[in-house]
């Protein structure tokens, strides 16, 4: 009820701008089928983030199905990880 509440908000402060996709990231991103009941309730259409999506992964040395589970919650660790370091 809330995200829809947010998303009218928007709508209404916004007219000239459309809310084209959600990204859900996070630990509670990997609930089963949070994605698809998003996608139903609002009416738009939902992916679960992967920062890692275009990442090589050495399969010798991880797991790539744990990294794929991980990925939502690696949002801001990667973010951070990908950040230039001051000099």
């Amino acid at each position: 009820m809330e995200i829809k509440r947010a998303l009218d908000f928007f709508a209404t402060n916004y007219p000239d701008e459309a809310i084209t996709k959600i990204v859900l990231s996070g630990g509670g991103a990997r609930i089963k089928g949070i994605d698809r009941f998003f996608a139903e309730e609002c009416g738009i259409p939902v992916i679960i983030f992967n920062p890692f999506a275009n990442a090589q992964v050495d399969s010798k040395k991880i797991n790539p199905e744990y990294v794929r589970y991980m990925a939502p919650e690696m949002t801001l660790a990667t973010g951070l990880a990908t950040r230039p370091t001051p000099l």
